[in-house]
């Protein structure tokens, strides 16, 4: 299966370490793009000084620490390393469930897309998210995990409190407008991140504040869309126009029975030296919560927020009166469908957490549909499949961006997709669609000893 159920989307740690990334920033914004691609590797790069690293030295030997607003990337990024040296060098670090985080509603970043990509706002928001995740064992959804709220307002500064023994300490983190200049690596967007502390005497009465806000915060939790399975029909569907989404209700459950949750996935292709290849997701803990050790295309599920045409603010708390809202937005249809360009949403969502890029939704080239079952289940995952094509050049290569953004992603020549050593570690949309995807969305004559099968 290819889309992480438990875990938000928002919070899903897609990359397995921010750590020893840096080269990152020097790849977004190096060279010259094509216009349609020129934000599409747009993370700004921020020197950690030594008010940071002595900031998060103070975090990572905490008892107690809330985050408040939006930490920025390579806050979280030092943190992974912290973690990893004090733990190699058997020093105590904080305990996960001794940390909480409250940032502004999924809801209301989520307005702060523009021109048709994510943009800066919500790139920042997904990642403080996925950075702390990937510190604080992000699959952990029992009594150790990371606490996570959300408020409805919007703070992009960030405000750390740590405590440690009686020690209590207050800092302002803000992060400056990125520039490019000619000091940062490769002419990469550069940011700077400016610490302020806050007075000994405020500290009581913002501890009050906080308490405050999180009685007025609720947890952040995935809101799924889910869709209704239609009658038998009298002929089988066509393969790769095999699912309508049809809204029957929201949810928050990982696996609800008896209807289909709506997700997409993205077959990532590039040219290569080697001939075509597909960019494939290796699925691991750390970044899914099955087939782990299968490949699979990028993928995700559909949430509230994704429907952005029905939103005129934050949706509704409470989901029966959130769909009733919609619906009426969309002026009572008689069949209530998830919009297109929701899915479109959801993928640029996962593209960048899994790959580190903000693709332009036109850019999402729709291929077709398909309906698959959960074995042993009686629930199903409604797929619009896309094709996607990396820019590649000598100044800027959106391959190489999103290879060094995550471990996990390989990438697989075509001539070799399913080749009888590849074809096993393919999860089941590959496998059990092979024959239409090899056709509608590949467009690759394969050799003759990879003929479909359609196995389950």
């Amino acid at each position: 299966m290819a889309v992480d159920e438990d875990v938000p989307a928002e919070v899903r740690a897609a990359q397995r370490a921010l750590g020893g990334r840096r080269s990152q920033g020097a790849a977004a914004g190096s060279g010259t793009l094509p216009a349609h691609t020129d934000s599409s590797m747009a993370i700004a790069y921020a020197p950690i000084g030594p008010d940071i690293e002595g900031l998060m030295q103070e975090v990572i030997a905490a008892d107690v620490v809330d985050i408040l607003g939006v930490l920025p990337w390579p806050c979280a990024e030092r943190l992974i390393e912290l973690e990893g040296e004090r733990t190699r060098e058997g020093l105590p670090v904080i305990h996960p469930r001794q940390v909480r985080y409250l940032t502004p509603a999924r809801d209301r970043i989520t307005l702060y897309r523009h021109s048709g990509v994510l943009g800066r706002v919500v790139q920042r928001w997904v990642a403080g998210i996925t950075g702390l995740r990937n510190w604080l064992a992000p699959l952990s959804d029992g009594p150790e995990a990371l606490q996570i709220f959300e408020f409805d307002d919007v703070f992009l500064d960030c405000i750390v409190y740590t405590r440690r023994g009686r020690t209590h300490s207050i800092t302002i983190i803000s992060q400056l407008p990125p520039v490019r200049t000619a000091a940062a690596a490769g002419g990469a967007d550069e940011t700077t991140l400016v610490l302020s502390a806050m007075p000994a005497d405020q500290v009581s009465d913002f501890l009050e504040y906080l308490e405050s806000l999180v009685g007025r915060s609720m947890p952040l939790a995935p809101r799924q869309v889910l869709c209704g399975l239609e009658p038998e029909p009298a002929e089988p569907a066509t393969t790769g126009r095999e699912f309508h989404p049809v809204i029957t209700g929201f949810n928050t459950q990982r696996r609800p029975a008896d209807s289909v949750v709506p997700a997409v996935a993205v077959a990532i292709c590039t040219p290569t030296p080697r001939g075509p290849a597909v960019l494939l997701k290796l699925r691991t803990p750390r970044n899914s919560r099955d087939d782990f050790g299968l490949l699979s295309l990028i993928s995700e599920r559909v949430l509230v927020e994704d429907l952005a045409e029905l939103l005129t603010g934050p949706a509704d708390m409470d989901l029966e009166k959130a769909l009733e809202d919609m619906w009426l937005r969309a002026g009572q249809p008689e069949t209530f469908e998830v919009p297109e360009a929701a899915f479109r949403r959801a993928a640029q969502r996962d593209l960048f957490m899994s790959c580190g890029l903000d693709i332009s939704a036109d850019r999402l080239d729709f291929r077709g549909t398909c309906l698959l079952d959960r074995e042993g289940e009686n629930s199903w995952l409604g797929f619009y499949v896309y094709r996607l094509d990396l820019v590649r050049s000598s100044t800027a290569d959106e391959l190489a961006h999103a290879k060094n953004w995550s471990p996990d992603l390989q990438t697989v020549p075509l001539r070799n997709l399913y080749a009888s050593q590849t074809r096993p570690q393919l999860n089941r949309l590959l496998r059990r669609r092979d024959a239409w995807l090899r056709e509608a969305v590949f467009g690759y004559r394969f050799p003759g000893n990879a003929k479909g099968q359609g196995d389950a």
